[in-house]
Formats: C-alpha cells, structure tokens, sequence
C-alpha cells in the first residue's frame, strides 16, 4: 500500500499520522530507523544542535507565529533539563522570547487569571 493510499484511509483527523507518512515518504529511512526515532521522540519534534542553534529555531517558531511556547522534553533527567537551562535560555531571554522575571508567586498570577473566592 502507498503512502498516499495509507493517508486515503485514514478516518477521522490524525495528523500525527499524517505527518509520519509524510516523514517516511520524504525520507530514506528504514521502517526501523523511523519506528526508532518515534520512540525516542514520542512523535514530537525533535531539536538537535549547539545551544545557538536550537535557540534560533525555537525564536523562529515563536516570532513567526508557528507557537506560542514550548514543552521542553528533555532526553534525560536532570542532565539534559539542565543543559537546556543553562544554555538556551540565556540566550532566548537575550533575545526577549524568553522571560526573566515572574509576573507572581503562581501560575494563576502569571495567567493573569482572578482568584476565586473561597468557599469557606
């Protein structure tokens, strides 16, 4: 069955579907070269590269609309997190994409959302 025919019978909305047989049709990988880089990847985007390069592209998505933040996943705890704080978010704060102050103490104060009453 072709990609085209796969992508044909699917039902319903599934864009992550979509996308994988997009990406095996575009690439030269082997089922198993793909079925590894989703595992590790969870089929989420994937970013590789020195700390000025990931910077640019996560400031590309963001200043062009594609997003409007990002869940980091980092590929190991607490390393990986790490790295990306110590040097990606430097460099996104330099360049105003990324915050350096909380606007509160929660996420409700940094929502900008209204405290409810209590109940009691």
């Amino acid at each position: 069955m072709s990609v085209s025919s796969c992508r044909d019978a699917l039902e319903g909305n599934s864009s992550q579907a979509i996308m994988i047989m997009d990406m095996a049709a575009k690439s030269d990988k082997s089922i198993l070269e793909l079925g590894r880089h989703y595992a590790v990847s969870r089929g989420h985007m994937t970013m590789i590269g020195t700390p000025q390069q990931i910077a640019d592209r996560i400031e590309d998505w963001f200043r062009s609309g594609a997003c409007d933040g990002f869940n980091i996943m980092a590929p190991l705890l607490p390393g990986g997190l790490e790295q990306f704080v110590e040097r990606v978010v430097p460099l996104l704060q330099q360049r105003g994409v990324f915050r350096e102050d909380y606007t509160g103490r929660t996420l409700r104060d940094h929502l900008g959302l209204i405290r409810p009453e209590t109940q009691h």
